[in-house]
C-alpha cells in the first residue's frame, strides 16, 4: 500500500510540475535596435513597449498554439548568445546557426522564412550596382555588430564598411551622400516604403541578391519549451493558414523561394 502511495504521489507531482511549467510564459527575445518589419515600438525610448512587427506577431501566434502567455525580453545584438545560454529567454527567432559562435549549444526549429539581402542606392545617382564587383571602392552602409559572410572578403580589400546602429541611420547617411549604398533585406526595404511612401521614388533596390539565408527560431538549452513543441506549434499555424497570413503581411519570402 505504501509503495502504491509513493508511486501515486510521484505521478501526481510530475503532472503538477508539467502543468506549472506550461503555465509559465513563452519568453521571446527581441532587440531595441531591431527595425521594421521585425519590431515596432510605441516609443523607441521604452523598449518594453513592443507593439508590433514580425517578432511580436510570431511570438503571440506561437504562444497561442502552446496555450501560454508571452513575455518579451530585450537583448542587445552583442548579448544574444549570453541571453540564450543564461536561460533568460526560451527562444529567439529570425536567427541562423551561421550567425552564432556557439550554434551547437542551442536547439533549432524548422526554417521559418527566407532572407534576401539587397543593395539600396539613391535613384537619382548614376551609381546603380548590379554585381558585388561594382561595389569596389565604395562606402557601404552596414549594421553595427552584424556579420555579412558574403562580403567579408570585399570588406578586407576594396569595400569600405560603414557601421551604424540602425537601418534608419544608414538611410539618413545615404540621403546626405555620406555613403554610396547600403545593404538591407528585401522585407526591411519594403517595410520602410510602406511607412514612408513618399520615398518610393527616392531609392533603387538592386536586382541581384547579395545573399539568401534561412531564418530559424533558436531554442535556449534552458528553455522551458522543447524544439519539438515549437515545431509542432509552427506546423499547426501552417495547417490553419495563419503562417501564410504572417508571411504575406510582412512581405516575407517563404523558404521554398530560395535558389536550389
Amino acid at each position: 500500500m505504501k509503495k502504491s502511495l509513493v508511486i501515486s504521489g510521484f505521478v501526481l507531482s510530475s503532472v503538477l510540475w508539467a502543468s506549472v511549467a506550461h503555465a509559465l510564459p513563452l519568453r521571446v527575445m527581441y532587440g531595441r535596435a531591431d527595425y521594421v518589419p521585425f519590431a515596432e515600438f510605441a516609443d523607441k525610448n521604452s523598449p518594453e513597449k513592443l507593439t508590433g512587427g514580425i517578432v511580436y506577431d510570431l511570438a503571440n501566434l506561437l504562444a497561442g498554439e502552446l496555450q501560454v502567455d508571452v513575455k518579451f525580453v530585450e537583448s542587445s545584438r552583442k548579448r544574444v548568445e549570453f541571453t540564450l545560454l543564461s536561460g533568460n529567454v526560451d527562444i529567439a527567432c529570425n536567427t541562423n546557426p551561421a550567425w552564432m559562435a556557439q550554434s551547437g549549444r542551442y536547439g533549432w526549429t524548422q526554417p521559418i522564412f527566407a532572407h534576401e539581402e539587397v543593395i539600396v542606392t539613391l535613384a537619382a545617382e548614376d551609381f546603380k550596382p548590379d554585381t558585388l564587383a561594382e561595389l569596389k571602392g565604395k562606402r557601404l552602409g552596414t549594421i553595427l555588430g552584424y556579420f555579412y559572410p558574403e562580403l567579408q572578403n570585399a570588406f578586407a580589400h576594396d569595400v569600405k564598411r560603414m557601421d551604424e546602429p540602425t537601418l534608419d541611420s544608414n538611410f539618413r547617411k545615404l540621403q546626405l551622400h555620406l555613403i554610396d549604398a547600403l545593404i538591407t533585406t528585401r522585407d526591411e526595404f519594403f517595410a520602410r516604403l510602406k511607412l514612408k511612401p513618399a520615398e518610393r521614388l527616392a531609392y533603387r533596390m538592386s536586382d541581384f541578391k547579395v545573399s539568401e539565408s534561412t531564418a530559424y527560431c533558436t531554442v535556449s538549452p534552458l528553455s522551458r519549451f522543447s524544439v519539438a513543441q515549437i515545431n509542432q506549434a509552427i506546423d499547426r499555424l501552417k495547417q490553419s493558414g495563419k503562417w501564410t497570413d504572417l508571411l504575406s503581411k510582412y512581405d516575407l519570402a517563404p523558404v521554398e523561394s530560395m535558389r536550389k
